[in-house]
């Protein structure tokens, strides 16, 4: 019995110690253990910011290419006259225009109309017309820039007008008797004329203030070719001459503009080679108003 005694006793012994022996080693390993999952969660992290810092550098890069390009294309588009989130500065206009007419000569002195009647003594009158403009050179090819008359354009016009003068006795008639005085129909009634002109004209125009409400403009020269009637005594209808305007329009809202201008036409002579019309003087002038949709 106190054999099996010693023998319980010793096995319990030895199962301490080597519990004891074996318990710093179990502590070490999950030490160990514990130590390297820190670790290893500290890389992730690492490794993480690591590619954060990469993700806010290619961010950045990206920014500053969007930027330099928002740049060149604000430069360029100043170049072409338009800022950026600013509205269109129409620089084409499609206009209509009206207003008093003048002949600066009757046209007492043709056979067409009866040089009595009231037609040939007539020289006021009125026009209608359109056209339209169309934008060349923000800087007159240059040679405006960076000067007091910076912001001037320079467009080229094409328009045409309708003139009514007066209307009065044709050369059928005498005004003075009211017969016919023709051979031709002695039993013809007397017929009616009206002095009229057709003109079709195109000319250069430097308009000033491009960015400014109100924006005057003059014609420096322009070309024209004038349709008269009744025809003149070389039985012609055409007269070529020159034209010259002033004027200024106001943006009164968005696209729509108003304006008021005069032009004044020059024709040549009978006696010159440029002149279509016999005897004919077409010089005369317009002035009135006219309203434009700007594109």
């Amino acid at each position: 019995m106190k054999t099996l005694k010693h023998i319980a006793k010793a096995m319990a012994g030895g199962s301490l110690l080597a519990a004891a022996a074996v318990a710093p080693q179990a502590h070490a390993h999950k030490n160990h253990d514990h130590g390297g999952g820190a670790a290893s969660r500290m890389q992730q992290l690492e490794d993480q910011l690591r590619l954060l810092k990469r993700e806010l550098a290619d961010l950045k890069a990206h920014q500053e290419g969007h930027h330099q390009q928002m740049m060149e294309l604000e430069e360029w588009k100043q170049q072409a006259g338009v800022e950026i989130g600013a509205h269109p500065k129409h620089d084409n206009l499609l206009f209509f225009r009206g207003g008093y007419a003048r002949l600066m000569t009757d046209r007492g002195k043709d056979v067409l109309p009866s040089p009595n009647s009231s037609a040939a003594k007539g020289q006021n009158g009125f026009y209608i017309g359109a056209g339209f403009e169309h934008n060349l050179s923000h800087d007159i090819f240059g040679l405006t820039e960076g000067t007091m008359l910076d912001g001037t354009d320079l467009l080229g016009e094409v328009m045409f007008e309708y003139k009514r003068f007066a209307q009065g006795n044709s050369l059928l008639t005498d005004s003075d008797q009211g017969v016919v005085v023709t051979q031709l129909a002695p039993n013809k009634a007397p017929e009616t004329s009206t002095v009229t002109q057709f003109t079709i004209s195109a000319a250069p125009k430097i308009r000033f203030l491009r960015d400014s409400i109100i924006r005057p403009w003059i014609i420096p020269v322009g070309f024209a070719v004038h349709v008269v009637s009744p025809p003149s005594d070389g039985v012609t209808v055409f007269n070529p001459g020159l034209m010259f305007g002033a004027g200024a329009e106001v943006n009164l809202w968005k696209n729509f503009y108003a304006g008021a201008d005069f032009r004044y036409h020059v024709t040549p002579g009978s006696e010159s080679s440029l002149s279509g019309v016999e005897d004919t003087d077409t010089d005369g002038l317009t002035a009135g108003g006219y309203i434009g949709f700007g594109f």
